[in-house]
């Protein structure tokens, strides 16, 4: 998804939440639900941030991490917070 700076922000049994600079995009939601099997809702994402958080993320995959958790969470398990 590095392609279209899209972040994956939540998920349920039906849907996901992906943050973008560009939720428009062409080519950008059909192949996520295809994959998926999930509704896809598109939020817009400042472009800076997602760019830093998805290099954050990789980064910690590549070293083992199953969940990327901020730098100032305060919480062990998966959770996602908006401010």
């Amino acid at each position: 998804m590095r392609a279209h700076l899209a972040l994956p922000v939540a998920v349920d049994e039906h849907s996901i939440t992906i943050a973008t600079p560009n939720p428009d995009a062409p080519g950008l939601i059909e192949p996520i639900a295809y994959i998926t099997g999930r509704r896809v809702r598109a939020v817009l994402g400042l472009h800076d941030v997602l760019v830093q958080v998805i290099e954050r993320a990789h980064a910690a995959f590549e070293q083992g991490a199953e969940v990327l958790r901020g730098d100032r969470s305060s919480h062990w398990e998966a959770r996602l917070e908006l401010a």
